[in-house]
C-alpha cells in the first residue's frame, strides 16, 4: 500500500508518495500558492485543494498535506520570506 506524507525539517521539505521521493530545500521557497490543484507537472500528493510550491527559479511542485495552514506555518517558522498566495 502506496503512502503519502511530508516532513518540514528545519532546513528541508521532504516528500515521499509510493516510490517517489525528494527533498526542497525551504530557504529556496519564493511562493506557496494555498487552495489550488495543479493539473499538469509534478504532484506527489493524493488529494485537491492543496499547496503549490514554487522553488528555484521555474521548478513548482504540488502537495496535499493533512491541513494546509499548519504546514504552512511550519515553513514560515523556517523562512518568513515566502510570500502565500490565494486563488
Amino acid at each position: 500500500m502506496a503512502t503519502t506524507h511530508y516532513i518540514v525539517t528545519p532546513s528541508y521539505i521532504i516528500y515521499k508518495c509510493g516510490f517517489i521521493n525528494g527533498k526542497i530545500e525551504i530557504n529556496n521557497i519564493h511562493e506557496i500558492v494555498k487552495g489550488k490543484t495543479m493539473y499538469v507537472g509534478f504532484k506527489p500528493a493524493l488529494a485537491t485543494k492543496g499547496l503549490i510550491i514554487k522553488y528555484n527559479k521555474f521548478d513548482d511542485i504540488y502537495i496535499s498535506p493533512e491541513t494546509n495552514d499548519t504546514f504552512i506555518e511550519a515553513v514560515l517558522k523556517i523562512n518568513p520570506d515566502i510570500k502565500i498566495t490565494l486563488p
